[in-house]
């Protein structure tokens, strides 16, 4: 890339060139009131700035009205001795350095361009370098779109009448990158679908090039009223715009779409500046939900949740092993297996990155061998520049049944069924629980004395209650006789928990829908001492949360 200086002294050269050839007499090359080059009454439109260059009667170069003794032009009329600005900005005459500096100030003396993968994003850039006079360089980055392979319409084919959903496109790139985009109203080629009247409209959405042909279902809003409403994204950095967020609303008819935030009521706008959890309750159709943001700040961390990939069933430790025992076995079932971080933010084009679990990583603290049942091993990760994270995986401490005898396998006489199958009880007071999610879970139990249907199961920090028939070989979750004393519900979840006045039941509900009840069919039945001070309870690998408004949240662990 010529230097722009540079170029001024080609330009005054050409110039000179021309006159030279056609005449002997001197033309002289000054910077006019607009400072700009003039060659004698021209205005060449190239500014100047520094020391004026021209040429004397004598045929001379002139700078600033001093005679350099160098010719300007020669006898035949050709241009003797050539004047250009040199790589220290000086004026030359042919190869001389004058020592007069020919442009005042801050110039360019370099400017050069290229193409830029960034290794972070998967964004290819033009970058333009400019390099001046004092040293300093300046960069311009354009950046060049990927090239768009498809788009997905995520959801809100089926809506509601009235309530128009929140659209947005999957746009998938040829370099194998994603990203998400709105969909406006110049984006439906066929006519934007009327969300505001039932029907079924057909039409195509437009975006980079590609088309997606879909089918939109609204239906009569009569009778139809929302029975859950969460965050499309409960964690978001500090910054964000809260007017491209948005629910997650679930309807009493079974449908299930977004809706920008913006279409409810809210309590209080969350502050999006500034880090940390922020409270709220959003209406919306009516329905009032309490919510919890989590704003952070991207420099401490973007890994959303930590993944095992191909990891299946439980971690089997025998009881009482040892910590060099447990070590031992964790570097042949665990260490080494490949761990997936999902990122909330894409880098390196991707929001994946695959790693590997390594002994450093693990925290077995938790476990207690000596005491039956199910525990969990935390995984912790911190990647320098992309932050922290952690998960918790599955570990049974299981006891030898081999040479104990077994009394009884009692199996569920619940009508509705129990996610908890058949529980088989060992006369050395161990019970093996078999669920129907988890697995084999190991107890340690003891008959009520004073009532021997009652049994008391003990395992991984839990107890729970159980009735059993004996002449029938069949148990079921207790539940106390009387009305429970406060409910909490999450229909999201099919979750009820019921609090008695020393009892609380977790179980499994489903709503009423026409003629048929709701139910609910108990699965843990504990000490009301299983709550805590939090209003949580921890029951094996999930966590209950209690709400003021009556609703629950559960979480896996």
């Amino acid at each position: 890339m010529k230097r722009i200086v540079y170029l001024i002294s080609l330009i005054l050269i050409a110039c000179l060139a021309v006159f030279a050839l056609a005449s002997c007499e001197s033309t002289a090359v000054t910077v006019g009131e607009n400072d700009n080059w003039f060659i004698g009454e021209e205005d060449t439109g190239v500014k100047a700035s520094g020391t004026n260059a021209t040429i004397g009667s004598n045929g001379n170069w002139y700078l600033d009205g001093t005679d350099t003794g160098k010719a300007a032009v020669g006898k035949d009329g050709t241009p003797a001795e050539r004047i250009s600005v040199g790589e220290n900005g000086n004026w030359f005459i042919g190869q001389t350095d004058t020592g007069v500096f020919a442009v005042s100030g801050k110039y360019a003396v370099n400017v050069t361009s290229d193409t830029e993968l960034d290794g972070k994003t998967g964004k290819c850039y033009t970058v333009t370098v400019i390099t001046y006079s004092d040293g300093t360089e300046e960069t311009l980055r354009r950046e060049i779109p990927d090239h768009i392979q498809n788009i997905i319409l995520m959801d809100g084919r089926s809506s509601i009448e009235g309530q128009a959903p929140y659209l947005t496109l999957n746009v998938l790139t040829e370099s194998g990158s994603s990203y998400f985009v709105s969909v406006t109203d110049d984006m439906f080629l066929s006519g934007k679908p009327d969300f505001s009247k039932a029907g079924q409209y057909d039409t195509i959405i437009a975006y980079g090039g590609k088309l997606c042909y879909e089918t939109f279902t609204v239906v009569n809003s009569e009778g139809i009223t929302p029975i859950e409403i969460t965050l499309s994204k409960n964690r978001l950095p500090v910054g964000s715009d809260l007017s491209e967020q948005s629910l997650n609303v679930h309807f009493s008819n079974g449908y299930s779409y977004r809706v920008r935030l913006s279409d409810a009521t809210l309590s209080a706008t969350p502050d999006l500046t500034t880090a940390g959890d922020k409270s709220f309750s959003v209406t919306y159709m009516g329905y009032t939900r309490e919510l919890t943001l989590t704003v952070f700040d991207v420099a401490e961390g973007i890994i959303d949740s930590l993944f095992i990939y191909g990891a299946g069933g439980d971690i089997i430790i025998p009881r009482d092993a040892t910590e060099q025992e447990v070590k031992e076995l964790l570097k042949t079932v665990l260490v080494g297996q490949r761990l997936d971080a999902i990122l909330i933010e894409e880098i390196y084009g991707t929001n994946l990155m695959i790693l590997s679990i390594t002994e450093d990583m693990l925290d077995t603290s938790a476990l207690d061998t000596s005491t039956l049942g199910r525990y969990m091993i935390g995984i912790s990760v911190s990647i320098p520049g992309i932050g922290k994270a952690s998960l918790s995986v599955g570990a049974s401490i299981k006891a030898d049944v081999s040479s104990a005898s077994l009394l009884k396998v009692y199996t569920n006489s619940s009508v509705t069924g129990n996610y908890i199958g058949d529980i088989s009880a060992y006369d050395n007071g161990v019970a093996v629980i078999r669920d129907g999610i988890l697995g084999e879970i190991y107890a340690t139990y003891e008959q009520d004395p004073a009532d021997n249907t009652k049994i008391t199961a003990y395992t991984s920090g839990m107890t729970l209650y159980f009735i059993v028939n004996n002449s029938a070989s069949e148990y079921t979750v207790y539940v106390p006789e009387s009305e429970p004393v406060s409910t909490y519900v999450s229909v999201k979840d099919n979750a009820m928990v019921r609090v008695y006045s020393d009892v609380v039941v977790y179980g499994v509900y489903t709503p009423a829908e026409g003629s048929s009840p709701e139910r609910f069919t108990p699965v843990f039945s504990m000490p009301k001492s299983a709550i805590t001070e939090y209003g949580t309870i921890r029951m094996i690998d999930i966590i209950v949360t209690l709400n003021s408004d009556g609703t629950l949240d559960v979480e896996g662990l």
